[in-house]
């Protein structure tokens, strides 16, 4: 297995997040591509986050994006529904709660700065 970004592995040491059980209603699939080769799987559900696919393959939402995107956004440069207008990000699902992405993004950057 491929050592996981730094990015990826501080959204990882985040979680469990007990306010984003509540606020991220769902199961959300990210897959993460870092090159043409690698991509990391991460599922975000109930507050928690595993380093798969979700079980059964079933998600409320699936998002696709490259490392470079997500770096941008977990960094600020870049807010997702930006990215998703630029075609930076695929989303497929539901999409209301793929607007409520955010909130796991603003988590981690909160985290970020403590």
């Amino acid at each position: 297995m491929t050592s996981l970004p730094p990015a990826l592995e501080f959204l990882v040491s985040t979680f469990p997040h007990p306010k984003l059980k509540k606020q991220f209603p769902g199961v959300c699939h990210l897959v993460v591509a870092q090159d043409a080769d690698t991509h990391h799987d991460l599922t975000i559900q109930a507050g928690e986050v595993a380093l798969s696919a979700p079980s059964g393959g079933k998600c409320d939402l699936r998002i696709t994006l490259s490392l470079e995107t997500f770096e941008a956004i977990m960094s600020g440069k870049l807010k997702p529904p930006k990215a998703f207008m630029e075609k930076k990000i695929k989303i497929k699902g539901k999409v209301g709660l793929a607007m409520k992405f955010q909130r796991v993004v603003d988590a981690v950057r909160k985290a970020q700065r403590t």
